[in-house]
């Protein structure tokens, strides 16, 4: 993925990660 992903990302955790 690209951009600022919301939410639950790929470890589930609820954030703000930033990832490409």
């Amino acid at each position: 993925r690209k951009g600022v992903i919301v939410g639950n990302d790929q470890d589930g955790d609820d954030s703000v990660v930033t990832a490409h």
